[in-house]
């Protein structure tokens, strides 16, 4: 475990061997590890060495993370806690209608076309695998276990939030297109089109629309830090995470919150080495208070 702790042997003797930084750790359970049991056995040592280290300050809780590598888990909090939410601008959040399988797809009554998303969100090169369901006919193709969300239209981008305890960066991302909604066109349209996410997405002509002279976007509204801020509160509460992203739609003036992860790459985030030390090193000093104060009592 020594690899995963950030000692801190450049500061005051008080605050060394307090920070354990499981950044590491979940990095090589979405990116590296053969497969998800040996992630979940890194998140369980992670809490050997907590109950054995009551004084080391973790900077999430290892328990917390485990719940974002379960994307079924994932849809269900985001789907429990974002009611009545709303951004700053008072623009209404929520998180798209979905349904999961874990054998065979049965009945539904979600409304074409689907994105079809395997149920663990990370430590396999499956986990980001994803397929577009665009009639039924496509269900055949989809892998189980998964789940399925409604696709929700979003003018080929997407944003990424990224949120280091109280810092919030937002980056706007090429991202799928939009998609026909009727049942007539869906049905000529090829039934399912697989991609895997971490590559650039698929586009018009891979569904077997003909585009040739697309009209022109209205201008896109950027997302900024302070609009988010409203959804990134009610997610750190949601998930229990200082250090973590997300993922958000914009369609016809509401916002979709669709996949959250740990700790994800942050490589839009230019200072974030720096960042990642403040914010890790705040967090000593503020255990460390708390565990003075306690003996003190």
């Amino acid at each position: 475990m020594t690899e995963d702790i950030l000692c801190l042997s450049k500061a005051n003797e008080s605050l060394r061997n307090l920070v354990l930084n499981e950044g590491n750790i979940s990095t090589r359970v979405i990116n590296g590890e053969k497969n998800l049991q040996q992630a979940v056995q890194r998140i369980h040592r992670l809490k050997q060495y907590q109950a054995k280290h009551p004084h080391c300050c973790l900077a999430d809780d290892p328990c917390k993370v485990e719940i974002v590598m379960s994307r079924l888990a994932i849809s269900i909090k985001l789907q429990n806690s974002l009611n009545s939410v709303r951004s700053t601008s008072g623009l209404s959040v929520e998180t798209p209608k979905f349904v999961s399988f874990e054998s065979e797809i049965g009945n539904h009554t979600l409304q074409y076309p689907l994105i079809a998303k395997p149920l663990t969100a990370a430590g396999t090169k499956k986990s980001h695998c994803m397929g577009i369901v665009l009639n039924p006919k496509g269900l055949s193709s989809v892998q189980t276990p998964c789940i399925l969300q409604e696709y929700t239209n979003h003018d080929n981008s997407l944003y990424k939030v990224f949120v280091i305890g109280n810092d919030i960066h937002v980056f706007r991302r090429p991202s799928l297109p939009d998609l026909p909604t009727s049942t007539v066109e869906l049905d000529q349209l090829a039934p399912f089109v697989e991609f895997d996410s971490h590559r650039p997405y698929p586009g018009s002509s891979d569904f077997g629309l003909d585009l040739p002279n697309p009209a022109k976007r209205t201008k896109m509204q950027e997302l900024s830090s302070t609009e988010v801020a409203p959804i990134v509160d009610v997610l750190k509460l949601a998930f229990g995470l200082e250090l973590f992203g997300f993922d958000i739609l914009l369609s016809n003036k509401r916002l979709f919150v669709v996949d959250v992860n740990y700790f994800p790459s942050f490589k839009e985030v230019s200072n974030f080495p720096s960042l990642l030390a403040k914010y890790l090193v705040q967090l000593a000093i503020q255990k460390r208070k708390i565990t003075q104060k306690n003996e003190l009592e």
